[in-house]
């Protein structure tokens, strides 16, 4: 199934990270009718605009979230719904009932994993939360505004996994095979290492199979 939060949970919260490191202070602003989303700062310089789909809405006095497919009285342009219309198909296709009911109730978190899903899904590149007063609309971020780098930053790589076995419930080996590549070096039986080209990162797991220690070394590092 291609809806699972494991599959795009730590690549979205890299990204996560990496935006917000771009963008530092800011004010953002959200333009339906264009479908941008214009990230300024303080002073008014714009930073960046961004072109967006809408994912859905926490409400929080209905204690719901509700798909933007289903939110018709918010008069959200059809080009705006591509993309969640798209994860509704998968859904249908594959009989996962969370992303077909037009409102669930809210838990812990529950925006954020379906905006992480949808992002993943779709190949876009982050989400943003858009709160307003009384919820929060969850959007897409189609493309990076960042220039990509060639080497991965190691560091921060174990910053981004520590903030997803911290924040979400998922499991943790799936997610690493995900994010990391399909072919570790097996260490024993409860630690794997992945090898890169600046250094390795190395993971030891409990009887769960839990992250229960992780760390990084880079290359030419003493030990």
């Amino acid at each position: 199934m291609n809806l699972q939060l494991e599959k795009y949970i730590f690549k979205i919260l890299e990204n996560q990270n990496r935006l917000k490191d771009y963008l530092g202070e800011y004010k953002w602003e959200f333009d339906m009718t264009q479908g941008l989303l214009a990230f300024t700062r303080k002073t008014g310089e714009l930073i960046t605009k961004c072109p967006i789909q809408i994912i859905g809405t926490e409400g929080y006095k209905a204690n719901t979230w509700m798909w933007a497919w289903a939110n018709e009285k918010s008069g959200i342009p059809k080009n705006l719904l591509e993309g969640v219309n798209r994860v509704k198909q998968e859904a249908e296709s594959s009989n996962q009932e969370i992303f077909l009911k037009p409102e669930i109730e809210l838990s812990e978190n529950l925006g954020a994993r379906m905006a992480i899903i949808c992002a993943g899904f779709l190949n876009h590149f982050a989400y943003f939360a858009c709160p307003y007063e009384g919820g929060c609309m969850y959007v897409t971020i189609e493309k990076s505004p960042i220039e990509e780098k060639e080497v991965r930053n190691l560091p921060s790589m174990i910053t981004t996994i520590q903030m997803g076995i911290s924040s979400f419930e998922f499991s943790h080996r799936d997610a690493l095979f995900s994010y990391l590549g399909n072919k570790p070096g097996e260490i024993d039986d409860n630690m794997l290492k992945w090898d890169f080209e600046n250094g390795s990162i190395n993971v030891e797991f409990d009887e769960k199979g839990r992250i229960a220690k992780l760390n990084s070394s880079m290359k030419g590092e003493k030990k």
